[in-house]
């Protein structure tokens, strides 16, 4: 089974789409992002969640990323991302940034955001839980972290 965890986002056809305000139309998530209870632990080959760590609070932040990595069969690949918080405060600092646009990236638009995290703190979390880490990008103000369990 593969997994897509987002916010306002559309569906991805051959993933059950686990999302709270979907552009679609389709229904909504209405559960905790901590505790997916749609799919059961070590059934996932791959979980795709490239801008879910805008959503999730920092105080959840282990526990989502704990619950999430449970789900994933032996080799299973986590694709996971979001806005880097330590390049937005550079790009405010080197003036390439202004605070507006500053303020868009960190707590959205449409939807209100309130996850601050970076690209490191990610990765580390994920090398805690016993994951391999297989990429790193960061583009702009934006990270991904690819991943896979052992």
């Amino acid at each position: 089974m593969k997994l897509k965890i987002c916010v306002n986002d559309h569906e991805l056809k051959g993933y059950l789409h686990v999302d709270p305000y979907p552009l679609d139309g389709g229904p909504a998530f209405t559960g905790s992002l901590s505790d997916i209870k749609v799919v059961a632990s070590g059934e996932c080959q791959e979980i795709l969640a490239d801008k879910i760590m805008d959503y999730v609070a920092a105080s959840d932040v282990l526990t989502c990323l704990r619950h999430w990595v449970s789900l994933l069969s032996r080799q299973g690949k986590l694709v996971i991302g979001g806005t880097d918080l330590i390049s937005v405060a550079k790009g405010v600092y080197t003036q390439r940034l202004n605070l507006v646009d500053a303020n868009k990236l960190i707590f959205g638009e449409k939807v209100r955001k309130n996850g601050q995290i970076s690209l490191c703190d990610v990765a580390d979390i994920l090398v805690e839980l016993g994951m391999t880490i297989t990429k790193k990008r960061l583009e702009d103000y934006s990270f991904v972290v690819e991943a896979t369990r052992d």
